[in-house]
């Protein structure tokens, strides 16, 4: 991993009620999420702050004969 990169992580849940204030400051928003409602609430809150370069991803992972 880049070492000018900081990753932070938050042990709760993701909500209306809160998402203003954790994606506050933050100069790009990486949304992996595997669902519609959480996926349209990162992009609308990124647009209510203003942040630019939201990115989307479909990551499936698999190991051959192993369902993850």
């Amino acid at each position: 991993m880049n070492p000018d990169v900081k990753v932070l992580t938050y042990d709760t849940r993701l909500g209306a009620d809160n998402i203003l204030d954790i994606i506050d400051g933050y100069d790009v928003i990486v949304d992996g999420t595997d669902n519609f409602p959480t996926r349209y609430l990162v992009n609308d809150a990124a647009l209510i702050k203003n942040i630019p370069g939201r990115a989307r991803f479909d990551l499936s992972l698999r190991r051959a004969g192993h369902r993850l």
